[in-house]
């Protein structure tokens, strides 16, 4: 339920905020209110959800691992708040704070803040970045900043990533006590649309895991990472379309080739008919042996009305190891179906007085 009036908005049920510190659910209140032109101060409340789902933290796992609490009885509550400032029409910056407890007051959960911004002020390139801040280690944990510069009328598209990550977990967890170290990684995107109805793409990056400090018995352990991906699509017609593309990627004790490819054909305006392939080669945790996987299938997609579409289709996966004579193959046939049902959009994204977007 959502109520708008002049410079306030106010949410009553099952909500989800997405922002500088992930995707937080709960089913609560979401106030919002524009006291002057570019500044607006959000808060809100409510019982927290399991991230992931749509289930209360309390009832999700409760059947498979008992949260190490003394009482379970109690619910998890989410409570936060957020301010942002828009000083000029492309620039905005957001803080914000929340924080997690089994109960009202009860055991602490997760305490956090975080810093966005974003800016065209250096048009043409678009600066946007974000920080959070773990409150309850006192340790900096993600944090990115990224430019992008569309080129030649926006044909060529650059951009150009540097992140910062620490893994993090909830206070209920034991993972987080084992001190998991951050990696610092560069990453280079291109985007080239040489014509309207075809799409190229490629990606490079570099990552570096910050050291362990713990004792090496067997030698050194690798701390390098190093990715890149290419992929197009091609509109060949309003009624035909391929898509393909494939990925490299090595790290510490992994390592993944993948590619894909789909062609989509639409005989008539609400119906679509598409098949697809796939195959990847995949080495993880320091597993021996070379694993290929190779798949194919299709689906279709009907809009029934505006707004309705059903879509269904299956895929037939094939998996077999070379140099692991006593591994098993795991085929598999994976069939899907789902019915997608809009309401229209969203009233508290439209533009009220006294906001710039």
């Amino acid at each position: 339920m959502q109520y708008n009036r002049g410079m306030l908005r106010a949410r009553l049920g099952r909500q989800l905020n997405v922002s500088g510190l992930g995707f937080s659910g709960y089913d609560g209140v979401n106030l919002l209110v524009e006291p002057v032109r570019g500044i607006s101060i959000e808060g809100y409340a409510g019982r927290s959800l399991l991230r992931g789902t749509s289930e209360p933290r309390t009832e999700a796992l409760r059947g498979v691992e008992d949260f190490p609490f003394d009482s379970l009885s109690g619910q998890f509550w989410l409570a936060g708040g957020a301010a942002r400032w828009e000083p000029r029409p492309g620039t905005a910056f957001t803080v914000r704070y929340q924080r997690e407890s089994e109960g009202l007051g009860g055991d602490l959960a997760a305490e956090r803040a975080s810093l966005d911004f974003s800016t065209q002020a250096l048009q043409p390139v678009r600066l946007e970045g974000a920080l959070d801040y773990d409150v309850a280690f006192n340790r900096v944990g993600k944090a990115h900043l990224r430019a992008v510069a569309p080129l030649l009328h926006s044909r060529l598209v650059l951009e150009g990533t540097a992140r910062r990550y620490q893994p993090w977990f909830d206070l209920f967890t034991i993972w987080g006590f084992f001190s998991p170290v951050a990696y610092h990684e560069g990453e280079l995107r291109a985007t080239w649309v040489p014509r309207p109805a075809l799409r190229v793409w490629g990606a490079a990056a570099y990552r570096r895991y910050e050291d362990t400090h713990a004792p090496i018995v067997l030698g050194g352990v690798e701390r390098e990472g190093k990715r890149a991906e290419v992929g197009a699509v091609w509109q060949r017609s309003a009624r035909l379309s391929f898509d393909g593309s494939y990925r490299l990627e090595r790290g510490a004790g992994a390592f993944i080739s993948s590619g894909d490819a789909t062609v989509r054909w639409s005989p008539r305006d609400r119906l679509s008919v598409f098949v697809n392939g796939s195959a990847f080669q995949q080495i993880e945790e320091f597993r021996l042996g070379d694993g290929v996987v190779t798949g194919a299938g299709g689906g279709v997609e009907l809009e029934v009305r505006p707004r309705t579409r059903l879509l269904g289709g299956a895929n037939v996966y094939h998996q077999n190891f070379e140099n692991r004579a006593s591994a098993a193959d795991w085929n598999q046939l994976r069939a899907y179906a789902s019915l997608n049902i809009g309401f229209g959009d969203d009233p508290g994204a439209a533009r009220r007085p006294g906001r710039t977007r």
